[in-house]
């Protein structure tokens, strides 16, 4: 199993110590060399900062990818025929941005929202009613906060 995958699939939302820090960065770099490895635009930024996963150590070495970059380029990491669920901004901005995700992507944001809820006492067996204020996902088709 990856780092990643374990630190997502395996741990509580907010769990923190030594383990967890240990286990986060080896999930960032992971992460690192994945997108490096399959996101043309991800890895120009990347070696403009002269950063590969060759010497990327700490997830604190990681540059930072500006929202600006997501507002400019249409920016995706792997296959366009992988994505399984494409979210955009609002757009208020004037221009939307898009977030992509294929289904590995889709299962692990799942988990994360699902265990998110879960540890903040959310989440419950008990069939009920309620009310959602947010958009309704059926108009609001590709927005993110209706996801």
């Amino acid at each position: 199993m990856s780092y990643i995958d374990r630190l997502i699939f395996k741990t509580k939302a907010f769990e923190k110590n030594e383990n967890m820090d240990n286990l986060f960065n080896k999930a960032m770099i992971e992460a690192f060399s994945y997108h490096y490895s399959n996101s043309d635009s991800f890895k120009r930024l990347c070696d403009y900062y002269k950063k590969t996963p060759e010497n990327i150590k700490d997830y604190r070495d990681i540059p930072f990818f500006f929202t600006g970059v997501l507002k400019k380029y249409d920016t995706i990491t792997g296959k366009k025929e992988d994505v399984r669920l494409s979210l955009s901004s609002s757009g208020t901005g004037g221009k939307k941005t898009y977030i992509y995700l294929d289904q590995i992507s889709l299962d692990r944001i799942t988990c994360i929202v699902n265990s998110i809820f879960d540890d903040m006492g959310m989440v419950s067996e008990i069939p009920s009613n309620h009310i959602c204020f947010t958009y309704d996902p059926e108009v609001a088709h590709d927005v993110g906060t209706a996801f």
